[in-house]
């Protein structure tokens, strides 16, 4: 905590001195869960932790820095003596080239992919961030990421237009090295997102060719979301043929909690360990989500949804806005029915503060 405080305290008395402006933001979360499952008869539950601090400093008109720090997640009750972890997430520079219409940022920063399938994390490399080539808005990275005992090399193409066609499209490219030297794979994402009315319907495909075992993989996802006065209905669906996809660090959320990344706990997804990556047959996630308004503050939620070869999963809750657009509190429950019939209880809470 010292090296944080220290940390903080040194670029606050840069600010005051108006060498650097400098703006702050940030989150706090504490959010508990308790899992039973039938098959051991075990009952788990933990409650963690974390807090987050950003700090964005310009230091010419052109050149600026962004620092993300991270406290946590700690466990209460840790037998460790809760000792906090703390860590940096971002730590990067922003220089803007004028001549190119276009920013390089160079550090650890965070980038994601159009639905997060392969993508969405921090990583070290450097960014190409160019505002205007043909009417299109570019991205281009070398991105250095580590991949279990190996050293990764990802080169990254994302191009994204809302002028060029009737409804806004883009495209993202991968292309993936171990150690610099071995190729492991190239993958293609299609995307476009269509409005019409109340609905937007949101479409991405993948290709992915894996050099490693000279498999071809291939695959779709759509989500589409309507909205009817106090309501929001959501259908997200994912498919991937077999081989599916290679991935890097994805963080796909579907709507369910234990066969997903859940969005008041990202913790549990007890059955959620990337399916659609190198999967040996079809793999489908089909999910339905609702979520109504009952006051200005307050909304129920609710999710169902099947996932081929792993089971079905009922969900919902309630998120309560005690300081709107800063503090929340949220309860949330699940029910999931393994293909096994192992059957999970989960019942959970959140208290989440943006600032």
């Amino acid at each position: 905590m010292k090296k944080l405080t220290v940390l903080i305290s040194i670029l606050g008395l840069i600010g005051l001195l108006g060498a650097i402006d400098i703006e702050h933001s940030g989150e706090f979360r504490t959010r508990s869960a308790a899992l039973y499952d039938d098959a051991s008869e075990n009952l788990d539950n933990s409650i963690d932790s974390r807090m987050r601090l950003n700090l964005d400093g310009k230091i010419t008109e052109n050149l600026g820095f962004r620092a993300g720090l991270q406290a946590g997640d700690w466990i209460w009750g840790d037998p460790s003596g809760g000792n906090l972890h703390l860590s940096v997430n971002e730590a990067f520079i922003d220089y803007r080239l004028d001549m190119l219409n276009a920013n390089i940022l160079v550090g650890k920063q965070y980038w994601a992919d159009h639905r997060g399938l392969i993508m969405d994390d921090y990583f070290s490399g450097a960014m190409l961030k160019m505002d205007d080539i043909s009417s299109f808005k570019g991205e281009f990275i070398l991105m250095k990421f580590p991949m279990g005992a190996d050293n990764s090399t990802w080169y990254i193409a994302n191009m994204a237009t809302e002028t060029l066609a009737p409804v806004p499209f883009g495209f993202t490219a991968f292309a993936g090295y171990k150690d610099d030297v071995e190729m492991q794979s190239i993958s293609v994402l299609p995307y476009a997102t269509i409005e019409g009315g109340p609905v937007i319907v949101d479409l991405t495909g993948f290709i992915d060719y894996q050099y490693s075992n000279e498999k071809l993989g291939m695959g779709a996802t759509m989500k589409a979301t309507a909205e009817v006065e106090n309501m929001t209905i959501i259908g997200d669906v994912l498919v991937a043929m077999e081989n599916g996809l290679t991935t890097i660090s994805p963080w796909y959320m579907n709507g369910l909690y234990l066969y997903g990344i859940g969005s008041h706990h990202d913790g549990v997804n007890k059955y959620w360990q990337t399916p659609y990556q190198y999967n040996p047959d079809v793999f489908i996630s089909a999910v339905g989500q609702l979520k109504y308004g009952l006051t200005e503050d307050m909304k129920v939620f609710g999710a169902a949804g099947y996932l081929t070869d792993l089971g079905l999963e009922v969900n919902g809750g309630v998120e309560y806005q005690v300081i709107p657009e800063k503090m929340s509190v949220n309860g949330f429950g699940a029910f999931g029915l393994h293909d096994n019939e192992t059957m999970d209880l989960l019942f959970g809470a959140s208290v989440e503060v943006v600032f």
